[in-house]
């Protein structure tokens, strides 16, 4: 990975299939133009540490998926403020967002796929419009998904262990559009 951090324009990046290793700050750091990051199959990534992130000023998209051990997005995520999609799928361990989601003022969009649980923190990003949640571990969605009131639309799917969802959903009063699944709601 030592190559990434001269390559200064670089507006797409993925790494996937990593065992081992540490995430390189000091390389990704260098990447202000980087718009869309993609993070696959990293098996011993815990955490990303704050300083990068906070240094990726320009990402629109941040895809993390496969990571079964990650646990924290670190402060850092406060920082993004061009992030405009999040995407996680497939990291079981994550189960609570940064407490600074509320800095995330053009977050539009969250897509939660194949997770233990609704992240929480996501109740706090203030411009969230739509919220896919796809094969959800939970038989049950947290109430703080009524406080996302700035959502308009909610998508629900293969959620197999669902089995009810929270009465707090009557205080989505901007949902428009609404999609329950193959779920046995």
């Amino acid at each position: 990975m030592e190559v990434v951090g001269f390559m200064a324009c670089l507006k797409t990046l993925r790494i996937e299939i990593i065992k081992g290793g540490k995430v390189p700050s000091d390389q990704l750091s260098m990447l202000d133009a980087l718009e869309y990051l993609h993070i696959g199959l990293w098996y011993d990534l815990e955490y990303f540490p704050e300083n990068v992130l906070e240094s990726l000023t320009s990402l629109q998209t941040l895809s993390i998926a496969n990571c079964k051990n990650l646990k924290s997005l670190s402060e850092g995520v406060g920082h993004l403020a061009c992030l405009q999609n999040l995407i996680i799928s497939e990291c079981p361990e994550l189960v609570a967002l940064p407490s600074n989601m509320s800095q995330l003022t053009v977050l539009r969009k969250v897509s939660i796929d194949s997770c233990s649980t609704l992240p929480y923190g996501l109740q706090f990003v203030p411009s969230l419009r739509t919220l896919d949640i796809e094969s959800c571990m939970s038989t049950s969605l947290p109430d703080w998904l009524g406080d996302m009131t700035t959502l308009e639309e909610l998508s629900i799917g293969f959620c197999k262990k669902l089995r009810s969802l929270p009465s707090s959903i009557q205080r989505l009063t901007n949902l428009s559009y609404l999609s329950i699944h193959c779920c046995l709601i």
